[in-house]
């Protein structure tokens, strides 16, 4: 049989070399740019660009964007430009708090890829959807990396209210346990403000996510319009991945039907209805603190930004409540 000369042989195995080498750097680059990204199959779209003047715009310069131009904006500086008009705060500094949430965005980039592995062993404990993995990851992530936790009196309360069968009322005198600089600083929340953070990270990352209602709970929604998950952001202590489904939720909550078709719950929120949502809070805290003048006044304001929600119909003052009106009786 016979070989190949030498001099035929030596220029193939230069091209495998050749070829071999570009390959491996190929991989390398992909590899670089997935570690400082976090770009795998499973975090996709862009995340999210910040505008030169984020943090310096007001609640009506926000009001005043379209709704395609409020979808760019980093619900971090909404929340924040909401509590801004607390009187007290006006000093809060969202150049601070952008600065922690992106080192903690950062730091979830980096550990991600640690712990896929998990995913790929069993994808059928995450539904074999590697964003449904992901979702749980960085609910374990501010959970068991950051600390994030349910304010501890509050939590309390309200579990020695339900082992009593009586209904406990919270009041918010602290507009940290409504509004997101609370719980940065302090790493201790509340249901909206936990959920908020959720997304906060979720929408930096390139993420479908938004808040949705569920009564008077929040949760974080994925929906990506092929399928939808709520992840619950304050079950904490444990992992911190959970997720219930909408009927689960409309059971425990007491969401109607109803209150789900007209999009008042367990609707992925558009921008505007979270800035409508950040509001009303704002106005819960007035209401809370005894300033109904100003509760009254965000109520309404909510109201033009989230017309559908029925706690907004229920808690405000001024909308003059005509039920036979409201698809969500």
């Amino acid at each position: 049989m016979a070989t190949e000369s030498p001099k035929r042989w030596f220029p193939k195995l230069g091209l495998y070399v050749l070829v071999f080498a570009f390959g491996a750097m190929l991989t390398a680059a992909c590899l670089f740019i997935y570690s400082r990204t976090g770009e795998s199959s499973g975090i996709f779209g862009r995340p999210l660009a910040t505008r030169a003047d984020a943090g310096k715009r007001t609640v009506a310069d926000l009001m005043a964007l379209s709704d395609a131009e409020l979808e760019k904006v980093d619900i971090l500086e909404m929340n924040i430009a909401v509590a801004r008009e607390i009187p007290g705060l006006e000093n809060l500094d969202y150049g601070h708090y952008r600065k922690v949430v992106d080192a903690w965005t950062d730091r979830f980039r980096r550990w991600l890829p640690t712990v896929e592995h998990a995913f790929y062993e069993a994808p059928d404990k995450y539904k074999n959807d590697i964003h449904f993995f992901h979702l749980g990851m960085l609910a374990q992530f501010l959970d068991q990396q950051v600390g994030i936790a349910y304010v501890e009196e509050q939590k309390q309360t309200q579990l020695e209210a339900r082992k009593s069968g009586r209904k406990t009322e919270v009041l918010y005198t602290d507009p940290g346990h409504l509004l997101l600089h609370g719980l940065i600083d302090t790493k201790r929340g509340t249901c909206g403000t936990m959920a908020t953070l959720h997304v906060t990270l979720g929408r930096l990352l390139g993420w479908p996510v938004a808040l949705a209602c569920v009564n008077s709970h929040y949760v974080c929604r994925y929906d990506d319009g092929k399928v939808a998950y709520s992840i619950e952001a304050t079950d904490t202590g444990r992992g911190g991945f959970a997720e219930g489904s909408d009927q689960d939720y409309m059971e425990k909550e007491g969401v109607s039907p109803k209150a789900v078709a007209c999009g008042s719950d367990l609707k992925k929120l558009s921008a505007r209805e979270m800035l409508g949502i950040f509001i009303a809070a704002r106005a819960r805290h007035f209401a809370d603190t005894g300033r109904t003048a100003l509760a009254a006044r965000d109520y309404a304001l909510a109201f033009t930004q989230m017309p559908n929600n029925r706690k907004i119909y229920i808690n405000s003052p001024a909308l003059g409540l005509n039920w036979t009106l409201v698809c969500i009786r």
